[in-house]
């Protein structure tokens, strides 16, 4: 996967994230989607669940590769483990 590629999540009202599906991470690769904490704290981790970007407080991606990142905790969403592979991300795109 090259890493100059520039897709990164954007604020569109229209847009829907889910779960599942893989995403393009600017300075990562592709990742797909594991979990997604919503602003309500609702932590979504079905395949297929999908929410309104804007809805999104953090997304959990599972990429191929060994980098060290943040995994949502599924026992309490709230805190993270540092896992290889893993990695969260806001929509606006900070990390």
């Amino acid at each position: 996967m090259p890493s100059n590629c520039h897709t990164v999540f954007r604020y569109l009202l229209a847009v829907n994230i889910t779960v599942g599906k893989p995403y393009l991470i600017q300075g990562r690769g592709l990742g797909v989607v594991k979990g997604i904490l919503t602003r309500s704290d609702t932590y979504l981790t079905q395949e297929g669940a999908r929410t309104r970007i804007e809805d999104i407080f953090r997304l959990c991606l599972r990429f191929d590769d060994d980098q060290q990142g943040e995994c949502l905790d599924p026992s309490d969403p709230g805190e993270f483990l540092m896992v290889p592979g893993w990695g969260t991300y806001t929509p606006n795109g900070r990390g």
